[in-house]
């Protein structure tokens, strides 16, 4: 007896069936993790039904040809064909790897073989495989001759390759509802800080370590989400970041600040590793830029609500209820979560067995991917620069500058220009992101580190409330382009040198991220309290400068697909 897989029809894909343990076709009746994962581009949970056939491949036109290809679908193809950087070369060997007469044509003959193969991994009947390649030689075949030359399958191979995975919007949607309950806290951090007598440097501590807490716990986090996959960790996480936020509404002492700040340090670990796993996996090297851009957009999506509802809020509560009500609100995005997110990267177990050699081996993933390239240790170094220079103005520095003359944003201000700068990013993602993709993940880094640097040196400069805000908005806009670069550039590092190690380059990259907001943090925090707040505004404008400029002449310009 067949039944529908729960939470299938709300990933919007059709036709996706498991078998129960008393169906007729027994054979088939294996949980998913026991099934091969033989495509890091599609997930095992995405397996076509066997007695349903092509009917979740393909729809058939009035005709009755079979052109209509499900997008999921798209893609796993495309990844079966080991395009690996969808390079001439590359693509040129998927070509000469289907092309069994060596003739420099597809048939449907020659499809038909590599469909039988594709169907035994993936528990489809052999009987299929006809009508699988009927389908794909009709949907890829411009000319209508019956064969595919090599341009026609170039042209197809890069222009599905460059499109975004549909899994990645359901992630970006649980980020959001993250976000949300983030972003309410950041008009009351100025009332925090007065509330227990603090300095910037002693703030700066408390969200330094944060940080640390975030990348000590990065090292263990990645196997424990191999160990039980992403979709726990990802609720746990949400779950812990709500109580961490909601002790903020009884703290006392800087001492409690802190406690508060190391529990959601662990949270956003947790939630950083739980959802770098699934878009690893999901991501090709055409579209890197526009993979991330959904999270750059949900992300500025929740932090635009979250303080504009601050905002509201410090005007109808006090501080205390505000809190509370955060924590209460990241508890129901964790019941939420739980209900809307389906599982691309389940468990796929673990060979640590204790703490100890689990860190041994991240360690040593760490020095290799390091020792990849000087242009990867320049990428690292810059992503050091930037959270640094996060760090110590955003999470520092920003809201203390704003609160003080002679600028005397109140706490409804603060939420409103955080909206706006965070508005301003879900609308310019997206076309950054192209832009990367299209004229160069490069060029991007060179233009978004200019744009930051001078953008951020220019805010402590500005003494009126209209030019504050627009330098923080320009801020953004480097923000948006630099960052997605640098995780592109690296992914693009690894995938040439040694694709294995792209999972562990990610972990290192969050760490050192970590790095840079503890030592951004503290730094920065404490220059500001003893110079002011344009020493720590230009130092971090210095900083940002130096190594995005650096980088970017290290690394050679990518060559563009002919």
């Amino acid at each position: 007896m067949l039944r529908p897989c729960r939470g299938i029809l709300r990933a919007g894909v059709r036709g996706t069936f498991c078998m129960s343990q008393g169906g007729r076709n027994r054979r088939h009746s294996r949980c998913w993790s026991s099934l091969p994962q033989s495509c890091a581009l599609f997930p095992r949970h995405r397996l076509w039904h066997p007695g349903r056939g092509l009917s979740t491949i393909a729809k058939e036109n009035s005709d009755g040809s079979e052109v209509t290809v499900n997008r999921y679908q798209q893609h796993h193809f495309i990844a079966e064909l080991q395009a690996k950087t969808f390079s001439d070369k590359d693509i040129s060997d998927a070509f000469d790897r289907l092309d069994g007469n060596k003739d420099g044509y597809l048939t449907v003959e020659d499809l038909e073989g590599f469909f039988k193969e594709f169907a035994a991994k993936r528990t489809l009947h052999l009987e299929d495989a006809p009508r699988m390649a009927k389908t794909y030689l009709a949907k890829w075949d411009d000319d209508k001759d019956g064969m595919l030359s090599k341009d026609e399958f170039k042209r197809h191979v890069i222009s599905l390759g460059g499109e975004v995975h549909p899994v990645i919007y359901q992630l970006s949607a649980c980020l959001f509802l993250m976000c949300v309950p983030f972003g309410i806290i950041v008009p009351f951090e100025p009332q925090l800080v007065q509330s227990l007598n603090i300095t910037a440097a002693d703030f700066g501590m408390a969200q330094g370590a944060m940080f640390l807490t975030k990348f000590l716990v990065n090292v263990p986090v990645t196997d424990v989400v191999d160990r039980v996959g992403s979709k726990p960790i990802l609720v746990a996480s949400t779950a812990l970041l709500g109580l961490s936020m909601g002790g903020l509404s009884m703290v006392t002492s800087l001492e409690h600040l802190i406690v508060c700040r190391v529990i959601g340090g662990a949270a956003i670990a947790g939630l950083a590793a739980s959802l770098t796993a699934p878009f690893i996996a999901v991501q090709t090297p055409l579209n890197r830029a526009r993979s991330g851009a959904p999270f750059q957009q949900a992300a500025n999506a929740g932090i635009a609500l979250g303080p504009a509802i601050g905002g509201v809020l410090s005007g109808y509560c006090g501080m205390e209820y505000a809190f509370a009500g955060v924590g209460g609100l990241f508890l129901l995005t964790a019941a939420t979560n739980a209900k809307i997110y389906n599982e691309i990267n389940p468990a796929s177990g673990s060979k640590h067995s204790n703490p100890a050699s689990l860190f041994a081996e991240a360690f040593s993933s760490w020095s290799s991917v390091l020792r990849t390239s000087t242009e990867v240790r320049m990428l690292m170094g810059t992503q050091i620069a930037l959270t640094a220079a996060q760090g110590g103005t955003s999470l520092t520095l920003m809201p203390l500058l704003l609160a003080a003359d002679p600028l005397n944003f109140t706490s409804f201000m603060i939420g409103a220009l955080v909206a706006s700068t965070a508005t301003l990013g879900i609308f310019v993602a997206q076309p950054l992101a192209v832009f990367a993709d299209k004229y160069g993940r490069r060029t991007a880094l060179g233009l978004g580190t200019g744009a930051l640097a001078a953008s951020m040196a220019a805010v402590p400069l500005l003494g009126s409330p209209a030019l504050v805000s627009g330098a923080l908005c320009c801020q953004a806009l480097g923000q948006n382009l630099l960052a997605p670069a640098i995780s592109a550039l690296i992914l693009d590092a690894m995938a040439k040198k040694d694709p294995s190690q792209m999972t562990q380059a990610m972990s290192l990259h969050r760490s050192l991220s970590d790095v840079g907001m503890v030592s951004g943090c503290m730094a920065f925090g404490a220059l500001g309290t003893q110079y002011g707040f344009l020493a720590g505004y230009e130092a971090s404008a210095g900083v940002v400068l130096v190594m995005g400029l650096a980088a970017f002449l290290r690394i050679p310009p990518a060559p563009k697909l002919s």
